[in-house]
């Protein structure tokens, strides 16, 4: 394969932790390079929304297709892969994520070796597939399409999040879909056994449960402190700093790093270190994935005095935790975690005063806590799942606050899908917005004065 000429439309960040990510995911694909040379550990692919706490328990090596897309894309070598797969059969309006990794998979079964530029040395080849279908239809019918070109064991199990937003979380609904996840569950368990040739340690599953939720409480301190005027952390900060959490789970390597960044945030609040010197507009990142391909938008939107302060993408929300965890196995317990957590949300969206949508509850308090000027959504040609919605979320939200939406188009991956001069017209359009408003209200208080 051709190698293609690279371009990089990075970000500039403002944390020096956030700068760590690269070598620490660079590391990562190499140490599952090591493992497939040595057969000391099993490695798999999977998607986001996989139980990781069991793979790693289980001493499983995972490698995720999404962020080895998003790798290549921000590398600006995702179109060869994605050529490949079209040139298959897979259409152009699939999955972005679906078809660079198809790409990859095509062109490493005619090479017999991953391309000379395929970032940090290819993915090492799985020993088994792994996928749920949370979120989204690509991830079950692309690991099926994947295990063509792979002949590797597949397992798929179903993962539904929550119920229908406008559905009433009743004690019986909640019960129901608390003991069908667990079921699913205990049927990747099982895949997992028979793939690795042992049983699960219960006992390192819970020391992995205890890490991974020390990390997520430590996440969310970073959150709860980008509350600060200035903010201190941007979103193509946390975009990256995501990557340890969901990507490196359970490791102590990624409870440390999100403790820097916890305490790096901090040093940052008490000094009243903001994002750039004069922040003028707070804006949120509402909706839908980042495009991969040209992270640097973010640093256009701070040339106009606009820093994108919070985003609800990738956001973990506050750690969930219950009372007495211990009666509970440790499978249950997960599920258990989660449906507290939206139960809270569906309390308070069909309580009194509520809008009847959990989200939009949501946006609502991100919006007064975080001091939001303005919200940006990213509809993505290829990403349905995060794209569906967006425009009555807009609607909805107007009912409740009169901050301006910017929608921006293009894709996760695909750069053929982006407009650098349309991009640009629309943020600076929007940027005239939030400026002639905080105009009009300063004009307002001097009269009123």
């Amino acid at each position: 394969m051709e190698q293609p000429s690279v371009q990089k439309t990075t970000a500039v960040k403002a944390t020096e932790t956030a700068r760590e990510v690269r070598k620490m995911l660079k590391a990562w694909y190499e140490k599952a390079h090591e493992y497939k040379r040595t057969g000391e550990r099993q490695v798999t692919w999977s998607m986001m929304g996989t139980n990781y706490n069991l793979l790693v328990a289980m001493d499983v090596m995972t490698l995720w297709t999404e962020n080895y897309a998003s790798l290549a894309a921000s590398k600006k070598v995702e179109g060869p892969f994605i050529a490949k797969a079209e040139s298959a059969g897979f259409s152009n309006l699939c999955c972005g994520y679906s078809r660079t990794v198809l790409g990859y998979c095509i062109a490493h079964e005619e090479l017999g070796i991953p391309p000379d530029f395929s970032p940090d040395g290819g993915l090492a080849l799985p020993d088994f597939l792994v996928t749920s279908t949370g979120t989204c239809d690509p991830r079950f019918k692309w690991y099926q399409a994947m295990g063509k070109y792979l002949k590797v064991p597949l397992f798929a199990y179903d993962r539904i999040n929550s119920p229908p937003l406008s559905m009433k979380l009743t004690p019986d609904l909640k019960e129901r879909y608390i003991q069908y996840g667990t079921a699913q569950f205990w049927g990747l368990v099982e895949f997992l056994e028979q793939q690795c040739g042992h049983k699960m340690d219960w006992d390192k599953f819970r020391e992995v449960d205890r890490l991974d939720m020390e990390t997520w409480r430590m996440a969310w301190q970073t959150y709860e402190l980008r509350k600060a005027v200035p903010g201190p952390v941007p979103t193509q900060d946390m975009m990256s700093s995501f990557v340890p959490r969901v990507f490196m789970p359970s490791e102590p390597a990624t409870l440390d790093f999100y403790t820097r960044l916890r305490d790096e945030t901090k040093e940052r609040v008490n000094k009243k270190q903001g994002v750039i010197p004069n922040e003028k507009f707070r804006v949120m990142w509402a909706g839908g994935l980042p495009p991969w391909h040209n992270m640097g938008i973010y640093n256009y939107f701070e040339s106009l005095g606009a820093v994108a302060v919070f985003e609800t993408t990738y956001n973990p929300g506050e750690p969930t935790e219950l009372e007495n965890e211990e009666r509970y196995h440790p499978i249950e317990l997960f599920q258990r975690r989660l449906y507290a957590g939206i139960e809270q949300d569906w309390a308070k969206a069909f309580g009194p005063g509520g809008s009847g949508y959990p989200q939009i509850e949501t946006l609502k308090d991100y919006i007064r806590d975080y001091k939001i000027d303005g919200l940006v959504m990213h509809a993505t040609k290829s990403c349905r799942a995060t794209s569906i919605g967006q425009t009555m979320n807009r609607d909805l939200i107007r009912k409740f606050s009169p901050v301006p939406v910017l929608f921006l188009e293009s894709d996760i991956i695909d750069a053929r899908d982006y407009s650098e001069a349309d991009t640009r017209a629309r943020i600076d359009a929007f940027v005239e917005t939030l400026d002639a408003i905080k105009s009009g209200r300063r004009r307002a208080e001097a009269a009123a004065s």
